[in-house]
């Protein structure tokens, strides 16, 4: 029995398939897959969860960059308009990305040790 309330099996599957002790996902695992937030206590299922919210910022940070004609502007000086462009924003969209989880990883660090 999960230590938490889960709400029980969101999609029930036979017994016996590697999905813990329900016999299925829980509604618990259900919202964190759905929501992007990596807290079903599942280890492997947490890793898939934080890629995908890694990718989906990453997607709309590179979507922000597209838009922003002044950032596109400075990086054109710099890199030209070739691939190298291209590339320089894939590494601003990641090194945005990587830095906006590291900040609300200590945000909700620090709202769990409060």
């Amino acid at each position: 029995m999960p230590s938490k309330p889960d709400g029980g099996p969101a999609f029930p599957i036979p017994a016996g398939a590697d999905w813990g002790e329900t016999g299925g996902m829980s509604l618990r695992e259900f919202a964190c897959i759905q929501l992007c937030v990596p807290e079903t206590g599942t280890p492997w299922l947490d890793k898939i969860i934080r890629r995908a919210l890694h990718d989906r910022l990453a997607g709309q940070a590179m979507a922000g960059l597209v838009q922003d004609t002044e950032a596109q502007r400075i990086l054109q000086i710099r890199y030209g308009e070739d691939e190298k462009l291209h590339a320089a924003m894939a590494v601003v969209v990641c090194h945005l990305t990587d830095a906006l989880l590291a900040e609300l990883n200590k945000e909700g660090e620090s709202d769990a040790n409060n």
